[in-house]
């Protein structure tokens, strides 16, 4: 579970990243940001149903980035910001250590680590 002050979870929120924020994709993982004014970098993951009609595989995708970001990319955010992490088709055939290594590197093409 992550902390409730990394959640992104209003519909407000979350609309104004996809509305105002930019987007960076690298192979089945995509980001939008937009910085935000408070101390804490918030984000939350999407998967849409059109990846898998199941429930589980999505939920299996959504459980890996956010241990990579909770890991990997919060600690070592050069700012704070909104984040909307996508997955795409083939995220659902990556092993852990290509999810993490395609997660890492969008966040590095955006500057966000």
């Amino acid at each position: 579970m992550q902390n409730a002050l990394n959640r992104l979870n209003k519909l407000s929120d979350i609309q104004r990243v996809f509305g105002k924020g930019r987007y960076f994709f690298v192979g089945a993982i995509g980001i939008k940001f937009i910085k935000n004014n408070g101390s804490q970098t918030r984000f939350t993951v999407v998967v849409s149903t059109k990846i898998s009609k199941k429930a589980v595989e999505r939920n299996k995708i959504k459980r890996r980035i956010r241990e990579i970001i909770k890991k990997d990319v919060i600690p070592f955010a050069k700012f704070s910001c909104d984040i909307v992490v996508m997955a795409q088709k083939g995220a659902l055939a990556l092993s852990f250590e290509e999810t993490k290594s395609t997660a890492i590197s969008v966040f590095k093409k955006a500057q966000i680590i």
